[in-house]
């Protein structure tokens, strides 16, 4: 017959992939143990245990969802802005109302407009007595 050449190299014996596959993640994981709440799951999930489908389910449900530690700062920055706006309103309007009785509604009505726009729509008639406009009923 004939000569051959043979070369055998020997590795991990894994009697599967998924064997195969759960070690390399064990691998990965020992280096990067971060990523362990993210990617538990399909760890387990590539286990060779009883359950391990079901464990990996319930690891599932509790992966942090991506980008929330993101949202959560960015909703945090939104509301500590706002209390700033909110600070800052509340000063302006205690500076108001201690000038709202000397000053002319007209004033008021133009530094609300200027310290807010718009304002001074919302609130509706202009402090003081009622003016009705000419041509009005009851002008």
């Amino acid at each position: 017959m004939g000569k051959y050449d043979l070369v055998v190299s020997s590795g991990p014996s894994y009697t599967t992939r998924r064997e195969a596959v759960s070690q390399q993640m064990l691998e990965f994981l020992t280096k990067f143990p971060q990523a362990v709440p993210y990617i538990g799951d399909l760890l387990v999930k590539h286990m060779d245990w009883p359950d391990a489908d079901e464990l990996a389910k319930r690891l599932q449900a509790m992966v942090p969802a991506a980008g929330a530690g993101q949202a959560q700062a960015q909703a945090e920055a939104q509301s500590e802005a706002k209390g700033h706006e909110i600070d800052t309103y509340n000063a302006q309007t205690k500076r108001l109302v201690g000038l709202i009785d000397k000053l002319p509604p007209q004033t008021v009505l133009q530094l609300l407009d200027y310290l807010s726009p718009g304002m001074s729509e919302d609130r509706g008639a202009v402090p003081g007595p009622a003016v009705s406009a000419p041509g009005a009923p009851g002008y």
